[in-house]
This record gives structure tokens, sequence and C-alpha cells, in this order.
């Protein structure tokens, strides 16, 4: 786990694995980016709590 500002983290996504899990400190949120992408070639992003 590192903590980033999230400005930062968009500024630099693209070191970061592909398989990014993001939340907040009060674990009330997360998004997930991943390597899989759906039938129209799209990468999918899943979030639970927003």
């Amino acid at each position: 786990m590192v903590r980033v500002d999230y400005n930062l983290f968009l500024d630099h996504a693209h070191f970061f694995p592909e398989d990014v899990y993001l939340t907040d400190e009060t674990l009330q949120w997360t998004i997930v980016f991943t390597h899989e992408d759906d039938i129209n070639n799209r990468r999918l992003i899943m979030q639970v709590g927003l």
C-alpha cells in the first residue's frame, strides 16, 4: 500500500502496474483499475461505495 495524493497519482499513473486499487483512509470506497477489457475492448474500471 502506498499513500499518495490523488492528483499526483493521476499525473504518474503510467508508472504503476495495470491492476491498481484506490481507496480512502477509512476504506469506505474503492476504485479498481484492471488490465481486463470488456466485449467492446474498453478497459474495465470498477467502483464500490462511491
